[in-house]
């Protein structure tokens, strides 16, 4: 079992179906971007290990490129693909498009409020790791398993994605990250039986 994340245009025409306004910048602490591509015949997502930093509290943890919202941003979509181009060298605005988002998040540390915004990319396009980040990469929907998992700052094994990067690395999924890919996985989920 793994993310129940639909074929890419399943996925595109449940969110073409959807309305769906950028929550103003006003209203944010930050945006994150679900960014997709099609590759070898199932869909893939770009995901980082954040860098160790002091201080940070997501420090080397797996998320998805993003952060926090700018004054000068016009909306939750303009912060996302910023965040995107600084963290990972990719221009969604010049070499994908954006598909919809989610409801904003509410998440538990800091109760910062994070607009999900979704978008593609064809797939030749490849990421570069800023300072941000340890580690950038594409990695199948079907390689997320979900788990229950420990993690360092919890005494508890948490709701999970187990996910092994594209240098054999294993890491922990978890927590905002976690919430909204899940959130992501119910716009179009599989028929039943299947």
């Amino acid at each position: 079992m793994s993310l129940p994340l639909p074929a890419l245009g399943v996925l595109r025409a449940a969110l073409a179906a959807r309305p769906w306004t950028p929550a103003p910048v006003a209203e944010l602490d930050a945006a994150v971007l679900i960014l997709l591509r099609e590759h070898a015949g199932g869909t893939e997502l770009l995901l980082g290990r954040r860098a160790e930093r002091e201080g940070d509290p997501w420090s080397g943890h797996v998320s998805l490129p993003g952060g926090r919202v700018d004054p000068g941003d016009a909306d939750a979509v303009a912060t996302a693909v910023r965040e995107t181009a600084e963290e990972a060298g990719i221009d969604v605005a010049a070499h994908g498009r954006v598909l919809g988002g989610l409801d904003p998040v509410l998440g538990h540390v800091r109760r910062s409020r994070v607009q999900p915004v979704i978008a593609e990319v064809p797939t030749g396009i490849a990421p570069v790791r800023s300072h941000e980040h340890r580690h950038v990469w594409w990695a199948p929907a079907a390689s997320l398993v979900p788990a229950h998992a420990p993690v360092r700052e919890l005494p508890d094994p948490v709701p999970a994605f187990l996910v092994v990067d594209d240098l054999g690395e294993e890491h922990v999924l978890w927590g905002l990250t976690y919430r909204i890919l899940t959130m992501l996985a119910e716009i179009a989920p599989p028929p039943s039986g299947a």
